[in-house]
């Protein structure tokens, strides 16, 4: 999981270095945006896919 984590790191820095680094301010919070929308959205997945293979399972 870290590696993935690295390599996402490295292309995000890569494809903000010529930007202002008020601009790369501005690209960071707004992907943290994002990524805490998909975080959320994970969590719900895993959680109605328990329920779905719960009530499955019954």
């Amino acid at each position: 999981m870290e590696e993935v984590i690295n390599k996402i790191m490295e292309f995000i820095k890569k494809n903000t270095e010529d930007f202002t680094y008020m601009d790369q301010q501005l690209i960071y919070d707004d992907l943290a945006g994002k990524l805490s929308d998909m975080s959320v959205d994970a969590l719900k997945n895993e959680y109605l896919n328990n329920n779905l293979m719960e009530t499955e399972n019954e």
